[in-house]
């Protein structure tokens, strides 16, 4: 139970009592006040289980939180407990996707400008062998991307995205990435990443 971004534990981006700042100490207090931990540890669950997405790699999976648990799972880091009851979803690598697949907030411009960046560094990707693949037709931005293989399924998300699963990837597995011919410091930030992808 890590993350890329070791400080972001205990910040929950929630209002009133359901944020971080108010929602975790409360929390803490009453774990370590409580006189019958299995009871405390069984009511913790009642509202189901914490949901997870595992994706699979060659060096090993990443677990990232799907739909609920978010503040379990911040409580359990906090509290350095090792394992968290959870249900597990395998993420497959896909078969077919597009730039357009990830929204992009803001002007239509933006989103569009956005969408022809990332299928720049999807296109330097095939370029460099690192994905296997081709697009429907090439020199088309939003026409889907047909896949083949793929070290990791988050090379194809938002460079922020990718730079953060590619760094905690790295801290998990070292060398893995140099194994499938990246430098793990490519992955330092999304500016660094978009600059390494996008050269020839």
């Amino acid at each position: 139970m890590r993350t890329p971004d070791h400080q972001a534990w205990g910040t929950i981006d929630r209002n009133g009592e359901r944020a971080g700042a108010v929602w975790i100490p409360a929390a803490l207090h009453e774990w370590l006040d409580t006189k019958d931990v299995a009871a405390k540890l069984l009511m913790s669950l009642l509202g189901g289980s914490v949901q997870l997405h595992r994706i699979p790699d060659p060096a090993g999976p990443l677990h990232t939180l799907s739909v609920d648990g978010t503040h379990r799972t911040h409580l359990w880091r906090v509290l350095n407990l090792e394992k968290l009851l959870a249900y597990v979803e395998n993420v497959p690598l896909p078969i077919r996707l597009s730039p357009l697949d990830f929204t992009i907030k803001g002007s239509v411009k933006e989103g569009l400008d956005k969408d022809e960046a990332q299928a720049a560094i999807w296109r330097s990707l095939l370029a460099k062998g690192i994905v296997q693949g081709a697009f429907d037709t090439p020199g088309f931005t939003y026409l889907p991307l047909e896949l083949h293989s793929a070290p990791a399924v988050w090379l194809f998300y938002p460079p922020h995205l990718a730079a953060a699963y590619s760094r905690r990837y790295a801290e998990l597995y070292p060398g893995a990435w140099e194994e499938v011919g990246i430098p793990a410091e490519a992955f330092t930030t999304a500016e660094t990443w978009t600059a390494w992808a996008a050269e020839g």
